[in-house]
């Protein structure tokens, strides 16, 4: 990557982390990924790679979905019962 594009995309990832702290919700998600892609396809170069690393890049991404859906479950799926309460023992 030549210095402009590199002052480019850094830029481009300044813009979208002052975008992240205005909004909220699901907005800030899909700004995150954003950003996560541009880094992935920029500065790790994984357009050109055609081996085994972009392979293992998807691989991650796969194992990170499937291990935040897995934590998301839990809180989902958890209720509160109640402790009946025996006086005098």
């Amino acid at each position: 990557m030549t210095l402009p594009a590199t002052i480019g995309v850094w830029l481009a990832l300044i813009l979208l982390i002052g975008a992240e702290y205005v909004v909220r919700g699901v907005l800030a998600l899909a700004i995150g990924a954003a950003m996560a892609a541009i880094v992935a396809l920029t500065y790790m170069r994984l357009v050109r790679q055609r081996d085994v690393s972009a392979a293992f890049a998807l691989a991650a991404v796969f194992w990170l979905l499937v291990l935040l859906g897995l934590g998301s479950l839990d809180p989902a799926t958890r209720r509160d019962v109640s402790v009946p309460v025996h006086g005098g023992e």
